[in-house]
């Protein structure tokens, strides 16, 4: 999977293409976020908005890592990935040592993180555990850091923007693909 020229997404059995900036090799599993989905390559393509040296990132329902390995590549200096399932959480292990990263994985919700707090935050999971969470990374996020949320229909933004309004968390921009959206917030 390509996103622009920044980032291709590829199984082992796939050659490297020079031409990319960010190569990720990715083994999916039965896990989300192989870069074929619409929000994946959402968030990946928004991620390119941020400057990423020296943030501490959160991957929240990490899939197969995919956001966590590009919020790396693309000069994160610590990051957490969580996902609640174990399949998701093994192979997102797998994927870590696939791209010869280190990062910290936990199985579990959201509150795995306790107190930690992180610059960038990063989930692409469904609105109604958006919504149940949204309070928790708001609570997490440093001043002006930023959130990206995705896994979610167009229809569900205004839901979404209005519960982070409550939380200080101010939207910077929505993407689209598809019925697909994406919301950057940042928290004021």
């Amino acid at each position: 999977v390509c996103v622009e020229k920044k980032f291709r997404v590829r199984a082992r059995f796939h050659q490297i293409d020079p031409s990319f900036a960010i190569d990720i090799l990715i083994q999916p599993q039965m896990s989300f976020g192989t870069g074929h989905h619409e929000t994946t390559w959402l968030m990946l393509n928004e991620m390119e908005t941020i400057e990423w040296t020296s943030k501490s990132v959160l991957d929240a329902g990490s899939g197969t890592g995919v956001l966590a390995v590009a919020a790396r590549k693309l000069g994160a200096d610590r990051i957490l990935a969580y996902d609640i399932e174990e399949w998701a959480y093994r192979n997102t292990l797998e994927n870590i040592a696939l791209n010869n990263i280190q990062l910290e994985v936990l199985k579990g919700d959201v509150s795995v993180i306790g107190s930690a707090s992180f610059g960038v935050i990063l989930a692409n999971i469904n609105k109604n555990v958006l919504l149940n969470d949204i309070p928790h990374f708001a609570k997490a996020l440093k001043p002006k850091g930023y959130v990206f949320l995705s896994g979610f229909f167009k229809t569900d933004v205004d839901d979404l923007v209005a519960l982070a309004k409550k939380y200080h968390l101010t939207k910077v921009a929505v993407e689209t693909k598809n019925d697909w959206a994406l919301i950057k917030l940042i928290k004021s």
